[in-house]
């Protein structure tokens, strides 16, 4: 039987683009673009937090999860899910987004991403948000489509242009 090929939007860290100190960078239009692209996208949906998720403007975000409902009732895969090192555990307000039985906080990027290998449908997967590294070992973008490709081997990834590099690292002095 021949799998259905899908189209998967995953936005990682985007609380990180409402960081004060980051938001001179020119975030403003980033958080525009991914909000056009997520109202656009007609797919699966997922999304990772982590602790800067806080921060969200709640424009941003409740226009976020009334896109994760539609794209529910549309019939796609859709979830919200915590991922975060520093702070295992979300805030008390957050919302996560998943099927009834569906765990949806997780203690680490990493265990998120390695769940997201197990429900993404191979395909056409654009991933955006926070940070995009310099190179395949840096940024939670990086880690997350180096994580999907060695799950899924050859499929038609894009790092989306709304993925926004970290404005700090090119402030730091180059590696030896």
């Amino acid at each position: 039987m021949e799998q259905t090929h899908k189209n998967t939007y995953i936005l990682i860290g985007a609380g990180r683009l409402w960081i004060p100190d980051i938001r001179s960078f020119g975030t403003a239009g980033i958080r525009e673009l991914i909000l056009e692209e997520i109202e656009a996208h007609n797919g699966d949906l997922f999304v990772v937090d982590d602790l800067f998720s806080e921060g969200i403007d709640e424009w941003f975000d409740d226009a976020l999860l009334a896109r994760l409902n539609r794209l529910s009732e549309l019939g796609h895969n859709v979830g919200r899910y915590w991922g975060c090192e520093s702070d295992p555990y979300p805030y008390d307000d957050w919302l996560g987004f998943g099927a009834d039985d569906e765990k949806v906080v997780f203690p680490t990027i990493e265990s998120a991403v390695r769940y997201l290998g197990q429900i993404v449908v191979p395909g056409h997967i654009q991933i955006a948000g926070a940070w995009l590294g310099d190179s395949r070992a840096t940024g939670q973008v990086n880690e997350v489509h180096e994580a999907l490709r060695d799950e899924f081997g050859h499929t038609d990834f894009k790092i989306g242009y709304s993925a926004f590099a970290d404005p700090l690292r090119s402030f730091l002095p180059a590696a030896e």
